[in-house]
């Protein structure tokens, strides 16, 4: 997994500064992992660029974890899953089907939250899992928190409900939260 991580991320780093579309990068560095890693094997990713200037993120998913959007006026939780699969698993034309750019604006105490299934997956003694709803509680509580404070209370719920157990997977987190209109 970790020669696998490094592998993509080379791949990656190469063609995210040639292309402005998550979409257009990921099938590139798809068409390359598929022509090098074994079959069976694939990777997820979600690709997010932001624009500051407008307040805008356009992404684009493969097979990963969705993100999470907390509107600020309803405090409604969107899971924002568009379609995709995971890189390398196929060699291109399905993939490329598959897979498309989603925008969205980000307006005044509106949150766009990333993370990966490390999270999700974190078991407690009893070996249940934290899961998704876990996450959404947290992030409406959240709600008025600056984006350093939602991912510092995360964290310690994260270890507190996982205490004494191993972690076994991966916990990567990211929180963008706008601090107003422009």
């Amino acid at each position: 997994a970790a020669f696998y991580m490094t592998l993509t991320k080379g791949i990656f780093q190469s063609y995210a500064k040639s292309f402005e579309s998550p979409r257009e990068v990921l099938i590139k560095v798809n068409s390359l992992l598929y022509h090098t890693i074994e079959r069976g094997s694939f990777v997820t990713m979600f690709y997010a660029v932001l624009d500051k200037n407008f307040n805008k993120i356009t992404f684009a998913r493969a097979g990963h974890e969705p993100a999470i959007y907390v509107k600020s006026e309803t405090g409604q939780t969107v899971f924002l899953r568009p379609p995709g699969i995971g890189l390398g698993l196929e060699d291109g034309n399905v993939f490329s089907k598959s897979i498309t750019d989603t925008e969205i604006i980000l307006n005044s105490g509106e949150l766009f939250f990333l993370y990966t299934d490390g999270f999700t997956d974190s078991r407690n003694k009893l070996s249940q899992e934290f899961g998704q709803q876990s996450i959404i509680s947290l992030l409406n509580n959240l709600n008025k928190s600056s984006a350093p404070e939602i991912l510092k209370s995360i964290a310690e719920e994260i270890s507190k409900y996982s205490k004494g157990v191993p972690q076994f997977d991966d916990m990567t987190f990211i929180a963008v939260k706008c601090n107003h209109n422009s």
